[in-house]
């Protein structure tokens, strides 16, 4: 009897996990994904934790540079800069400071067979450094080296097309009044929380999120990160390949400086700020609309160590 009850309930088992991996839905995105886009970090030993005073010690800093995401960035779209102390302290001047990438950094990349192409860090050396004061006692100067780089997240979205879009018939291949399924890439700036409603007979509007989802800070492109007022978390929105004649329409809200489908749009105080766009279509049938999605943006990271300036008794 126990052998009877243990075998119903191993039937019932395999049956449950059955159901819930059926449940479970696969991913079949064409996007690594992912909330980061360039890092940097110092190579060990460059700079060395400690130097001697005096002149005695010459040493290079190295700021390696690793991209995360899925964007790829040319060589001028992007440069480090040290900061934290007196460059003159140390032999150099302030220009001496300031190096764009020497190359430029590949972006990560999903195959179609799943596998992954792994972008390979790129390395900027500041060569030369030179303590040349002589100090009474041991000093510490902070290191913090920056990164400004221009850089694009995309997403591959689609909308659910009607021939009438307010019908509540359920005998469509898609909803209308849903929401929509969404690929980004990798990058620090994410496009989330796609909602589709009808707006019409021949009109349906969609809503998307715009979001910081990094530590850095946004800058308006091509101003290498001016930190003015007016350049500070500006995000350039593109709406794509979205296929409308002549006598369609598409009209975005929450966007300036650009056209009815594209502009920048503000992150009020570094939070997330929607984007609201109707669209109309006079040649509708039920069909699933693919159309995508594109941010560009520079951005801003900063990582931190310390150098130990070591007073050599005369």
């Amino acid at each position: 009897m126990n052998k009877k009850i243990l075998l119903i309930l191993l039937v019932l088992g395999v049956f449950l996990v059955s159901a819930c991996t059926q449940q479970t839905p696969t991913s079949n995105s064409g996007y690594l994904g992912g909330q980061k886009g360039l890092e940097i970090k110092f190579l060990q030993g460059a700079p060395p934790e400690s130097i001697s005073d005096g002149g005695e010690q010459d040493f290079d800093i190295v700021v390696e540079v690793q991209n995360n995401g899925e964007h790829f960035v040319e060589a001028n779209e992007a440069y480090i800069k040290l900061s934290g102390f007196p460059p003159t302290s140390f032999g150099m001047t302030n220009a001496d400071l300031i190096q764009n990438l020497t190359e430029d950094v590949e972006a990560n990349e999903k195959q179609p067979d799943g596998t992954t192409i792994t972008s390979p860090p790129v390395s900027v050396e500041f060569p030369g450094f030179n303590y040349e004061a002589n100090e009474t006692t041991s000093r510490d100067f902070p290191v913090r080296a920056e990164i400004c780089y221009k850089y694009q997240t995309e997403a591959a979205a689609e909308l659910c097309v009607k021939e009438e879009f307010t019908s509540t018939a359920k005998d469509g291949v898609c909803d209308v009044n849903s929401q929509r399924d969404m690929s980004t890439s990798g990058g620090p700036v994410q496009i989330t929380n796609l909602k589709q409603t009808a707006a019409g007979k021949d009109k349906t509007r969609f809503t998307f999120t715009v979001s910081n989802v990094d530590t850095g800070k946004i800058y308006k492109t091509d101003n290498y990160c001016d930190d003015k007022l007016t350049n500070q978390n500006k995000v350039f929105v593109e709406i794509l390949d979205l296929a409308y004649g002549s006598q369609d329409a598409i009209k975005c809200v929450g966007l300036s400086e650009g056209s009815d489908s594209s502009g920048y749009v503000t992150l009020s105080g570094g939070e997330p700020r929607d984007v609201s766009c109707t669209v109309t279509l006079t040649d509708r049938n039920n069909r699933i609309e693919p159309f995508n999605i594109r941010l560009t943006y520079d951005y801003w990271k900063y990582v931190d160590t310390t150098i130990m300036v070591q007073h050599t008794p005369e």
